[in-house]
């Protein structure tokens, strides 16, 4: 096991501020904690309200509002952040979500040098963020992944559908946050060939292009966070299971521990070599419990909703990255978390996923107080930060009684 290390030793030197762009998730969160609690500077550029729980973090210098990802907009945001900050021989980018990740590696080019970023290449952004590019990758390489067909080539022949995938399937985004701004999910369940019809109606003429996919049997995730350095000499790799996710079926992890498969990050560490990939990423792959195997789900080119966790267990890839940015990196190094059990949790997410699977009968009590031995950390809550936990508190307690509310009436 390694420890990260800079080729300075006093981090007050490696001062140079970070932009930290996304929305108001607990991926920005811990990307703006990662950074400020090492008293780097941070500024979010954010399409979020700056009321939002995320962005209240008392380790913000400056929020500053971007209405929607268009790349003029991002350029002239990232050009006025330069002007306001003369003295910075660097600024370091820090895309945190989908959609500002795909902006900037857009207009990453046309950015004076004094803008440095440890961002994947264009080609692998596009890589990750279009699963159609993805998955051909995937059956080129005979990766073990999910069947996988356009929408449209199952339209044209929905009388069989079942020849193609069985029921149940599920409908996914090419490209996923426009799908998910609208219809604040992830997937389409498709139970039979009515689903299909109604899904296929309700997406007509959005410009949203979707995949067919088959429903892996099982509910086993397993995901590889890793960061790559520029010269390929550097690696830090950690693994994680998610334990609850929401919604429960398929959504985003609400209680996540760290876990060692040395199977599967060795798979993920062939995988990235064979991409000749740098930068920070993740590799999330589920079980198959008809096949009995392992299938790779996705690769994220960006940090993780519990990003932290990773910090916890000695692997504060966020801010490797940035060392790697500035060129204070030391190389080579290899870095393995330590052996510690630690779990994370999205606690308003969570009660949402626990209130879904007692509703199921899928989990007791026992079982749910079970799941929070090695809690060591929540999305939102930090006792050097406590406005975010309790914005987003109060947000949730509003949201429970207007729920009741306009269920009573």
């Amino acid at each position: 096991m390694g420890s990260l290390s800079s080729k300075r030793h006093d981090e007050a030197q490696l001062a140079y501020p970070v932009i930290a762009l996304g929305k108001s998730s607990t991926n920005l969160l811990g990307v703006i904690r990662a950074f400020g609690r090492r008293g780097i500077p941070v500024y979010t550029l954010s399409n979020s309200h700056p009321n939002t729980s995320c962005i209240r973090s008392r380790y913000i210098r400056e929020r500053r509002f971007i209405p929607q990802w268009k790349v003029e907009d991002l350029r002239q945001s990232l050009l006025q952040f330069g002007e306001a900050l003369p003295e910075s021989e660097k600024i370091v980018v820090f895309p945190s979500n989908d959609v500002s990740l795909l902006a900037y590696s857009s207009v990453r080019e046309a950015l004076p040098d004094k803008f440095a970023d440890s961002v994947p290449s264009r080609r692998l952004v596009e890589l990750s963020l279009f699963k159609d590019k993805f998955y051909e990758y995937a059956s080129a390489r005979n990766l073990p992944h999910p069947k996988s067909y356009r929408m449209e080539f199952l339209r044209e022949r929905e009388d069989r559908l079942a020849d193609y995938l069985p029921f149940p399937f599920v409908l996914k985004p090419v490209l996923s946050h426009s799908f998910v701004e609208r219809f604040q999910k992830k997937l389409f369940e498709v139970r039979n060939r009515e689903d299909f019809r109604r899904y296929s109606q309700m997406l007509a003429g959005l410009g949203i292009e979707m995949l067919a996919q088959e429903l892996i049997p099982g509910d086993y995730y397993y995901m590889v966070y890793f960061y790559i350095s520029k010269d390929r000499r550097t690696s830090a790799v950690a693994g994680f299971h998610k334990v609850r996710q929401t919604p429960a079926d398929y959504g985003v992890g609400s209680l996540v521990e760290n876990y060692w498969d040395e199977e599967l990050v060795s798979r993920t560490m062939d995988l990235v070599r064979s991409l000749e990939y740098t930068g920070i990423g993740e590799v999330e792959y589920k079980y198959d419990t008809v096949e009995k195997q392992y299938k790779i789900l996705e690769i994220n080119a960006r940090s993780i909703t519990f990003n932290r966790l990773s910090a916890y267990i000695g692997m504060d890839l966020e801010y490797l990255a940035y060392l790697d940015a500035i060129g204070e990196l030391v190389s080579p190094q290899k870095l393995t978390p330590r052996p510690v059990a630690a779990r994370w949790m999205d606690f308003t997410q969570d009660f949402i996923s626990l209130l879904q699977l007692k509703k199921e009968r899928k989990i007791t009590l026992p079982q749910i107080l079970r799941s929070y031995k090695n809690l060591k950390l929540d999305g939102y809550f930090a006792w050097d930060d406590w406005s975010p936990f309790l914005h987003e508190s109060c947000q949730f307690v509003k949201a429970g009684f207007q729920r009741i509310w306009r269920n009573s009436r």
